[in-house]
């Protein structure tokens, strides 16, 4: 995603799931944060873009698609040229996702569980697996892989301008669960998509 001058990471108040381990959990679930028109919108992610970050990472919009989608196309009306990367649990409809469609590059999907009762358990949404295969297939679908060579050092790197990175989450004493995702994204992920599988679990206070 970046060489040399980061991700630009906006974080967007609420979230539409409550994992129970959230590490960011004041922001999700206990409303830090402040309310943004349109143009402070545009005035943030146009200073983000001067001072060099290589995308705007919008963390966790889901809830707000709608006034995000509009925001994304005053911002890239305005001035942004930087790929804009979606960040988030993919708890989301295809219908939802359509009205970012041309305005995010990269997509940046967890895929949490493919087990209802986990995800009932962990997240308060049983339905989340089928809701969030939808979702990951339309990602893939409608954002093809794209790269650039990047020089570093001397070194050349490659950097994704639009597609599509999987993430998922190990959890202790859940790794037959991990076992079925991994099984699922292979099957249906392979050759469309990067996988990055996490490790960094992190108990929190928070219970969701």
């Amino acid at each position: 995603l970046t060489v040399s001058g980061g991700s630009g990471a906006v974080f967007v108040t609420g979230c539409n799931l409550h994992c129970a381990f959230c590490q960011n959990y004041q922001i999700s679930q206990q409303g830090l944060g402040g309310e943004l028109t349109k143009e402070k919108f545009h005035g943030i992610c146009m200073d983000l873009q001067e001072k060099g970050a290589e995308n705007i990472n919008l963390v966790t919009g889901s809830h707000h698609i709608p006034k995000i989608a509009s925001f994304l196309e005053h911002a890239k009306s305005s001035g942004l040229k930087i790929p804009v990367a979606w960040n988030s649990s993919a708890y989301e409809s295809t219908e939802s996702l359509e009205l970012l469609k041309g305005l995010v590059d990269i997509w940046l999907p967890d895929f949490k569980t493919v087990n209802p009762f986990m995800s009932k358990e962990l997240f308060q949404a049983e339905d989340y697996p089928v809701m969030a295969k939808r979702a990951i297939r339309w990602m893939m679908e409608n954002s093809p892989m794209k790269t650039e060579t990047v020089v570093k050092n001397g070194e050349e790197r490659e950097k994704m301008l639009a597609g599509v990175i999987i993430r998922h989450l190990v959890r202790p004493g859940r790794l037959d669960d991990s076992v079925l995702a991994l099984d699922w994204l292979k099957k249906h992920a392979d050759g469309k998509a990067c996988i990055s599988l996490m490790s960094q679990y992190t108990p929190v206070p928070f219970k969701g």
